[in-house]
């Protein structure tokens, strides 16, 4: 069987429970310390062997250009004498094969898969919910299990498919802002046929999807950054000896 190269980041929900943000860019672009959700994600997947990614959703223009080479910032940056940040940059430019996929209609990221069927070219592929980050390299063990089953993987935001995932998506119907029942009947439709086998995922997982647990996961991350976890983890420490925290303390 061939090697997994393909992953797909669908996006093209409204990101509604981070409204207004949500409203002229992409949840993708939510920055965690200084890169994008994306960014985590795209790393993730290419940790993993992925060397092609497909990104669909709406307002990709800001996830193109975070990706693009932008050989006349360097120069600036050099210009300007802070050549120590130049390597930072550099970290943006694209590190595998991204083909950007607009899709403005939000009926589900299954519909999102349903549309790219002709570019998939018949292989596997693995798609990464796009509220979802996951910590560490545990798609490794999901790639290692798909090849070992031959059978549709799913986990914690993280699916594998094979190109027989069509057959059951080509008979779906998808409907804007209601994706609950596709995902329902493809799972069910699946499961009754001993094709999909779930896996606890055992890396890290951290969510961007609601304001809360963006929060949550930007207080994990800044608390396991080099550069910032000392400062901000003495920042926490007297945040909560503050008299707004004593005297609104949290409730039980």
């Amino acid at each position: 069987m061939a090697k997994i190269k393909i992953g797909v980041i669908p996006s093209a929900g409204l990101g509604s429970r981070m409204f207004p943000y949500t409203k002229v860019s992409n949840k993708v672009m939510l920055p965690i310390i200084n890169k994008p959700a994306i960014d985590y994600q795209i790393k993730e997947l290419t940790n993993a062997g992925i060397t092609e990614i497909y990104i669909t959703g709406r307002y990709l223009k800001g996830v193109k250009d975070y990706f693009k080479h932008d050989i006349k910032l360097e120069h600036l940056t050099e210009n300007f004498g802070h050549r120590d940040t130049i390597q930072k940059l550099r970290l943006a430019n694209k590190p595998c094969t991204l083909h950007f996929i607009s899709q403005p209609e939000p009926k589900g990221w299954m519909y999102e898969i349903y549309q790219l069927q002709s570019k998939l070219k018949g292989e596997a592929f693995i798609v990464a919910l796009s509220d979802i980050i996951i910590e560490g390299n545990p798609l490794q063990e999901l790639i290692d299990k798909f090849h070992e089953t031959n059978l549709h993987i799913y986990s914690s935001g993280r699916y594998i498919f094979g190109p027989t995932i069509f057959e059951v998506l080509n008979k779906q119907k998808y409907f804007l802002g209601d994706d609950t029942h596709v995902v329902t009947n493809v799972t069910k439709e699946l499961s009754a046929t001993a094709n999909l086998l779930h896996m606890a995922l055992k890396g890290k997982r951290c969510d961007i999807g609601s304001p809360i647990e963006y929060l949550k996961t930007i207080t994990y991350f800044g608390l396991k950054d080099a550069e910032t976890k000392n400062e901000y983890l003495e920042h926490l420490r007297n945040l909560c000896q503050s008299p707004v925290i004593k005297e609104n303390p949290p409730k039980a």
